[in-house]
């Protein structure tokens, strides 16, 4: 309901700017070299379970610009539709008009796009393939559903631009005729890798905080996304980072983050990082591969650059990491043959610390120095002792004789002395 009431004030919108476009005959240069191209057919059951229809078709860039810029155009798809035959399409000069009676839808400015083409719930849907639908009551509600084993449907359709600046609708050629039923049953996509190419990012600028740049996709990114959506109803996933000064890589958010695929002007506020000297800017797609789990990866683009408040295109010559995941391992083979204990040693035996090692065989060469020396000493003390109790043992007999002679002469003293002692003192006086 809600793509209905835009398409709805879309309109008005047209219809106020200019009543009446100008005819397909004064065709614009502006997006109309090329017709929608690649449409597949996709099919739902929404809310009220009627058939909804949507086609997956590419968009070139300069559609993709000119949708990018809503201030100066308004792009749009039209649909033409005819049953049970390739030629009874529905196009008058009408669709030159703007409000007229035809299946249109806004386009936003990526390079691929899935839009509703027929929803049945719709009574006006349902009057445009009257007679080849099925109608039944589920749950109080008319489910209507095209009657593909019976009837055919067709489908081409045409991009359309309107120029504010001159107030004039400019068309594309019509695409090719599409069987919408042949999808129905069709084998999904293969989906290509993407892992040789990456975004392109040209024309920096930065203005009052924001940095902008215009970025385009190459042919092997679009492949791997239309394969995506038309067999999976899947998106790559837009990756956005930012390096201020140097620092590590940080995710940000783009302006219209949740639309991947848009092609032309984008930009990322940058109005918080003011006092920074550098900030570099780069982007990527991923996603899950549904067919084997595996990841579709791009290579990061070039890097937006603002230095000096001047905006640049920096050359990113490692886009998918390659340098930095060698430079990552060598680290940490570096780091894991580093020693856990000093860090320094860059290898160590047995899981011990070379220098630890070493101290052990410090301490072994010192105990065995040591014991060394002590041996040393304690066979020179031992010798020297033996020395002294033979010199010892050789003076033994002159010690003694000489013992007994000094024996000799200190008794003979002993007696005269003695004798001395007891001879009567003579008086040198007379008695008289």
């Amino acid at each position: 309901m809600l793509k209905r009431i835009l398409c709805v004030i879309f309109s008005v919108l047209l219809a106020v700017s200019a009543c009446v476009c100008a005819s397909a005959g004064e065709r614009d240069a502006l997006a109309t070299s090329a017709a929608p191209d690649g449409l597949r057919f996709v099919f739902t059951h929404p809310n009220e379970g009627s058939d909804c229809i949507e086609a997956v078709f590419t968009v070139p860039d300069d559609m993709c610009f000119a949708a990018a810029a809503p201030d100066s155009y308004a792009c749009c798809i039209q649909f033409d539709w005819s049953v049970d035959s390739r030629d009874a399409f529905h196009y008058d000069e009408s669709w030159d008009n703007v409000g007229g009676d035809y299946p249109i839808q806004q386009l936003n400015g990526s390079f691929l796009e899935k839009k509703e083409v027929f929803w049945f719930a719709y009574p006006e849907a349902a009057e445009r393939c009257k007679g080849a639908l099925t109608e039944t009551a589920e749950d109080g509600a008319v489910v209507r559903r095209f009657d593909f084993d019976a009837h055919q449907l067709y489908v081409r359709a045409r991009f359309m631009v309107y120029t504010f600046s001159d107030k004039k609708c400019s068309f594309s050629d019509w695409s090719d005729v599409y069987d919408v039923g042949a999808d129905r049953d069709a084998k999904a996509p293969k989906i290509p890798g993407v892992n040789e190419d990456r975004p392109a990012v040209t024309n920096a600028r930065f203005t009052d905080g924001t940095l902008s740049y215009t970025v385009t996709y190459p042919d092997s990114i679009r492949d791997s996304a239309y394969a995506l959506l038309c067999g999976y109803g899947m998106t790559l996933n837009l990756e956005s980072q930012i390096r201020v000064d140097g620092g590590e890589w940080q995710y940000r958010l783009t302006e219209s983050s949740d639309l991947p695929y848009l092609t032309g002007n984008r930009s990322v506020d940058l109005s918080d990082l003011a006092s920074a000297q550098t900030v570099e800017y780069r982007c990527r797609l991923t996603a899950n591969n549904p067919e084997d789990g595996t990841a579709i990866i791009t290579g990061w683009s070039d890097f937006v650059t603002v230095e000096g408040g001047q905006a640049g295109i920096a050359e990113n010559d490692d886009p998918f990491g390659v340098k930095a995941e060698a430079k990552r391992v060598a680290d940490a083979e570096r780091e894991a043959k580093k020693c856990k204990l000093c860090g320094i040693c860059p290898f160590h035996p047995f899981g011990i610390c070379m220098f630890l090692w070493l101290a052990v065989i410090l301490l072994i060469v010192l105990v065995i120095v040591y014991n060394v020396s002590a041996s040393r000493k304690k066979k020179k003390r031992a010798a020297e002792t033996k020395a002294r109790e033979e010199a010892a043992r050789r003076s033994a007999p002159d010690k003694t004789g000489s013992f007994i002679q000094t024996d000799r002469i200190t008794l003979q003293k002993a007696d005269k002395s003695e004798s001395e002692k007891n001879e009567p003192q003579e008086d040198g006086h007379d008695e008289s």
